[in-house]
């Protein structure tokens, strides 16, 4: 048959050209606060995942011949599960913005990675809260019920966030979940509570711990400023991970706020196991002092040789060995109102360090 022939041309006209094809093809719904917001939520988890591997980095280079093994284990566990957190929010934003690009009706369906988030988020935070809690208990623990109050919600909180993956496997579909975004905000109030509480407990203690000498209470003022900015933080994102999930259910910009918050629960932890040493510094000097966020207890005793305020380190962890102990520090000063003197070995023109246990 000839090509040229006017059969063919009239069967060449009729078919649409890609150009056609393309506008033929259903209008895309609007992703700037569904899967952009949750694009955003990524890049800037993915810049505070960066922090967390430059803070494990810190802490390997800082600690890891002195600190206990459950304490490193803990460590690598948090930045294990971190890990595989940041891989899923990657994998669910390739997924939905590049495998099924032009595919409007794929951006309804669910997938297993964006089901697991909430799980995973539940599991990081409760277990730096319960990290945190077990802190205030070895340093007071008659705030017994305090403290057992804010493992409760924390457990409640990552039952909330179990039952919110579970829920969205059962439902398949994003649109049809969004009628139970109620399970989000609860998760998120209870972990609301559990940080403040936790972080009213620890800034009661510190200033508990006020002795009189302008040098010991500067470390006391930056541990609970330290305290007061790290529990504030996670604690602003959850209240409105709260509202965005209350108010705009059918969008993913709380599952943004979300994706954040867990990086900042995990550089918190770092941030404050890094910084023992230079928190706790008076004026910068030694290596030594009380350590961050419920690490150490202190109290003041009065005899009649002087003023004696001792940093008791907690009983979990010490610095030379996995075998449970104290390590005290005692800061001394006569009754006449010189200096005070870490003892032993700090202050004045002494060389020593005593070694803090976490």
């Amino acid at each position: 048959m000839d090509p040229l022939s006017p059969t063919n041309a009239t069967a060449d006209t009729s078919a649409p050209s890609p150009a056609v094809s393309f506008l033929l093809l259903p209008k895309l719904p609007a992703l700037d606060d569904t899967f952009g917001a949750l694009l955003i939520g990524t890049f800037l988890s993915l810049i505070l995942y960066g922090i967390s591997i430059h803070q494990a980095y810190r802490y390997c280079k800082l600690y890891l011949d002195s600190d206990g093994m459950k304490l490193k284990l803990f460590v690598a566990w948090i930045l294990a599960i971190e890990t595989l957190f940041t891989a899923l929010c990657m994998y669910t934003c390739y997924f939905y913005l590049v495998v099924n690009y032009l595919r409007p009706l794929e951006l309804l369906r669910g997938l297993w990675s964006l089901q697991m988030i909430p799980m995973l988020t539940g599991l990081m935070i409760f277990a730096i809260q319960c990290f945190f809690a077990r802190r205030v208990y070895l340093l007071r623990p008659h705030y017994r019920p305090l403290v057992a109050a804010s493992v409760v919600f924390a457990v409640v909180a990552f039952g909330f966030a179990t039952a919110e993956s579970v829920k969205a496997v059962k439902v398949v579909t994003i649109e049809r979940f969004n009628n139970y975004k109620w399970i989000d905000c609860a998760a998120a109030a209870c972990a609301v509570v559990s940080d403040g509480l936790t972080t009213i407990m620890l800034i009661v203690i510190l200033r508990q711990s006020r002795t009189g000498f302008k040098q010991t209470d500067h470390i006391l003022d930056r541990l609970i400023l330290y305290t007061v900015n790290t529990g504030l933080l996670t604690t602003i994102f959850n209240i409105l991970a709260v509202i965005f999930a209350s108010v705009y259910r059918d969008k993913l910009i709380d599952a943004a706020i979300v994706i954040i918050d867990a990086k900042i629960y995990s550089n918190s932890l770092l941030a404050v196991l890094n910084n023992r040493r230079s928190l706790t510094s008076p004026c910068g000097t030694s290596e030594a002092g009380i350590s961050v966020r419920g690490f150490a207890e202190t109290s003041t005793e009065n005899s009649s040789k002087g003023i004696t305020t001792q940093a008791t380190a907690s009983r979990l962890w010490t610095s030379q060995d996995s075998v449970g102990c104290e390590t005290i520090i005692e800061i001394k000063a006569d009754p006449v109102g010189s200096s005070p003197t870490l003892w032993p070995g700090i202050g004045g023109n002494s060389v020593g360090k005593p070694t803090i246990a976490v």
